[in-house]
């Protein structure tokens, strides 16, 4: 649009309302990306730090980055339009899900160090986290779904999207983890001590 009118009206300064919201999308995504990766770095560094290894840390990331490439590359796929609510789904997603994780492995490395194996600390951890996890997912998921009852657009959008977000942080936290976790414990008779 700004092209189009520099190109008839080359003196002419482009305002109005429509400029304003382009240029505060173009600025809102290219801050969304820089806080996304500096949100999964911290997650890395955080994870490192509580469980004692750059391994759990690494795929701590996992199932927090998966449903947000999935969903954003489908958006992408798609050709869906940009608004605000969009731009600002991989930040919060990441935030949200990230919760998922840590009581997750919380209660996994928590039943290892209680002396149980592998198969059994996961067991567990599934039958008691995955269920409260479950149940805060659908509670978070129901929340945002509300915000599909408003007249404002952009709202509708991101309360769509990011608990299509939850859900598929809910799913990688339920299978990807407990997967990775066996990729990385699951194959040795003594798995490292991380407490």
């Amino acid at each position: 649009m700004t092209q189009t009118a520099q190109k008839y009206f080359p003196d002419a300064k482009c305002t109005g309302l429509y400029v304003l919201l382009a240029n505060i999308i173009l600025s809102l995504l290219s801050d969304q990306v820089v806080s996304f990766t500096l949100a999964a770095c911290g997650i890395f560094i955080g994870m490192t730090i509580a469980f004692r290894s750059w391994k759990v840390g690494l795929i701590s990331l996992v199932p927090n980055l998966f449903p947000i490439v999935i969903l954003v590359g489908t958006l992408g796929w798609i050709g869906s339009l940009v608004n605000i609510g969009t731009a600002m789904i991989a930040s919060v997603s990441i935030g949200l899900t990230v919760d998922s994780s840590i009581h997750y492995l919380s209660s996994y490395f928590r039943e290892k160090k209680s002396g149980r194996t592998h198969a059994e600390a996961l067991e567990l951890t599934q039958s008691q986290v995955g269920l409260s996890l479950v149940f805060s997912n659908v509670a978070l998921i129901c929340g945002f779904s509300v915000l599909t009852l408003s007249e404002f657009v952009p709202l509708i959008y991101f309360g769509v999207l990011v608990s299509i977000a939850m859900l598929g942080g809910l799913i990688g936290n339920l299978i990807l983890l407990p997967l990775l976790l066996t990729g990385l414990y699951g194959r040795t008779v003594d798995a490292e001590n991380v407490s």
